[in-house]
């Protein structure tokens, strides 16, 4: 891999470490990552652009090869190399998602993601075609799904529910496909995707609960006060809340054979305090804006 790195980018290193499918190495005190690029080889040049766009520039950049090439063909797999800023903290805060929602950068509708109600319709249909397949090999997915797929179709009839009744723009901003603590993924411009602004939102008050078990109302009413939140956004970032993202992404990852199936236990046993998590969420959130109740959350309130 060492002579490869060379040849393409003119980079000469001593030592370099694989991380999954990755490698990162060092070169001139600098840290880069070679990622291995899974995502819609369409886009990739409108990606790198949308990085350009971005100011001020704070994103990881996009090293192009000797070919002039973004993309780095590896042992017939799409490679992409990026010099990591590491002018960053560690961890993730809301202020800085905050902070990153007033980047400027040039809109590109072919990184608008949206459509939920589809994408979300379409991980059901993927889901319920393997249920047969995994009962065996699988029996912890197996017991756990049908609440899941339930829950991301309450997710689907609140956010249809929500595009129908309210007729005003959509509210795009700068968003990312994943959340995590990490920071090397924030700022990562292939992790970078153009989508409603709720969406890193709900997928931090996610991240805070199963990752810190910690109740963030104090910062989202800063951050959507701060961002100007109205009741469609309200709405929007209720469905998001309400599909389980964090589940179906460890089940692909356990179906892929990246992780143990044990490590959808936390998010299972979880599942009653998440659901006062939603609930204690939405009982602030309607002091200050209107949107429709979710009956069997209400129900199990009253039980």
């Amino acid at each position: 891999m060492k002579d490869i790195i060379y040849h393409y980018y003119n980079l000469k290193i001593n030592t370099i470490t694989k991380n999954n499918n990755n490698y990162y190495f060092y070169y001139n005190d600098n840290l880069y990552y070679l990622y291995l690029y899974n995502n819609n080889l369409n886009i990739i040049n409108n990606i790198y652009k949308l990085s350009l766009s971005i100011i001020p520039n704070i994103t990881h950049n996009i090293i192009i090869n000797k070919d002039n090439s973004i993309i780095t063909t590896i042992d017939n797999k799409p490679y992409i190399l990026l010099k990591i800023n590491t002018n960053i903290k560690n961890k993730i805060s809301i202020n800085e998602l905050n902070n990153f929602k007033k980047l400027y950068y040039i809109p590109d509708n072919k990184l608008i993601r949206g459509s939920w109600n589809i994408l979300w319709s379409n991980k059901i249909d993927y889901i319920e075609t393997q249920i047969n397949e995994i009962k065996t090999k699988y029996p912890i997915l197996t017991n756990s799904i049908d609440y899941f797929i339930g829950l991301t179709e309450n997710a689907i009839s609140y956010y249809q529910n929500t595009i129908d009744n309210y007729q005003i723009p959509t509210n795009y901003s700068l968003s990312h496909n994943k959340i995590t603590n990490n920071n090397l993924n924030f700022y990562n411009p292939l992790n970078i995707i153009i989508d409603h602004e709720p969406r890193d939102l709900a997928e931090y008050i996610k991240l805070s609960f199963y990752s810190n078990n910690k109740s963030i109302s104090n910062e989202i009413l800063f951050y959507i006060k701060n961002n100007n939140y109205n009741n469609y956004d309200i709405c929007i970032l209720i469905s998001r809340l309400l599909y389980p993202s964090i589940y179906l992404d460890t089940y692909d990852n356990i179906i892929n054979n990246i992780t143990d199936e044990k490590q959808i236990l936390p998010i299972i046993n979880n599942i009653d305090n998440y659901e006062t998590y939603l609930k204690n969420i939405l009982s602030i959130l309607e002091k200050y804006y209107t949107f429709p109740n979710i009956e069997w959350l209400q129900q199990n309130k009253k039980e």
